[in-house]
């Protein structure tokens, strides 16, 4: 799950539905390796659905955020979203814990600013997160294999990997053996 989380370039395809369109198919990221964590930077278009201002005709439904990843390893990631037109900011806590070889818990938060107090739409923010949540998991159900490889050749990866190889990588040095 904190591979998928960190695969930007899976948005438009499984997400098409919440977070993705055919513009934030390419998009330029940085990625900063810390010790066994990595800060990730990126701007990107979406459609922002959740803007009132959409609805009210007052700004586009695709619009621009800028989005912040801090991984810590072995099983934490924080995603901090800037909304560029609309204004806000939206932060995912992602925790996966381990129960055995083919099974994972996974706890997450989501703090706004940008509800003010509505109960109404906390509720729609929560059924919304849970949605792109469970089309995730959609996907990680049908893996046969469910092992995360951390030798980075033993797949062949792209330009968009650059996220996911440096994850694997952290997570390669923590369990590598000590001399």
């Amino acid at each position: 799950m904190l591979d998928n989380f960190c695969d930007i370039a899976h948005f438009p395809f499984l997400h098409a539905a919440t977070i993705g369109t055919e513009e934030s198919e390419t998009f330029d990221f940085t990625v900063e390796r810390r010790g066994l964590g990595m800060y990730v930077h990126a701007r990107h278009p979406f459609p922002n659905r959740e803007d009132p201002g959409v609805a009210q005709g007052v700004r586009p439904l695709v619009q621009h955020r800028k989005l912040e990843y801090r991984f810590t390893a072995p099983f934490s990631i924080c995603l901090r979203i800037d909304y560029e037109e609309a204004g806000g900011t939206n932060v995912l806590d992602f925790y996966v814990q381990p129960q055995d070889d083919e099974h994972c818990r996974i706890y997450t938060t989501v703090h706004r600013n940008d509800l003010e107090g509505d109960e109404t739409r906390l509720a729609e923010c929560v059924a919304f997160e849970r949605k792109v949540v469970d089309e995730d998991l959609g996907l990680q159900e049908r893996y046969r294999d469910k092992r995360l490889p951390l030798d980075v050749t033993a797949e062949v990866h792209v330009k968009a990997d650059r996220m996911t190889i440096e994850l694997r990588r952290i997570l390669a040095e923590l369990v590598a053996p000590t001399g």
